[in-house]
């Protein structure tokens, strides 16, 4: 396993050079080196979720469509800002819909009525 990962960093690293570069986004170099790896590096197989917190509609059903193409069996969440997305990626495959800003307002909701300080939650 240790020389499986230590391959895709190599690779990630030339090709996320190559494209800064061209002056492209680093996303242009994640989705190239997925490509190039495909699952034969990285054994989804082994994992029970892929969580995805790319904001771009088209990137996360570029996603959805790999892993169901390459027979990926667990489950998928991924973030969406608008219902639209949301249905999208619903019809898409995702097996969860992670939506920031409702998330976090229904928390805030919470931990207003019930009179939480001003701490964050979980941390003393």
């Amino acid at each position: 396993m240790f020389h499986e990962i230590a391959v895709l960093l190599l690779i990630a690293s030339v090709v996320s050079a190559l494209i800064l570069r061209m002056r492209q986004p680093l996303i242009v170099a994640y989705i190239i080196v997925g490509i190039l790896v495909g699952p034969s590096v990285l054994p989804l197989s082994w994992s029970q979720w892929i969580v995805s917190t790319i904001p771009q509609l088209d990137i996360n059903l570029s996603l959805l469509d790999a892993v169901k193409h390459h027979g990926y069996q667990g489950r998928k969440a991924v973030v969406s800002y608008t219902d639209y997305d949301s249905e999208m990626l619903e019809k898409a495959g995702a097996d969860l819909i992670l939506s920031p800003f409702v998330d976090s307002a229904r928390d805030a909701a919470e931990r207003i009525a019930a009179g939480e300080s001003r701490q964050t939650k979980g941390v003393s």
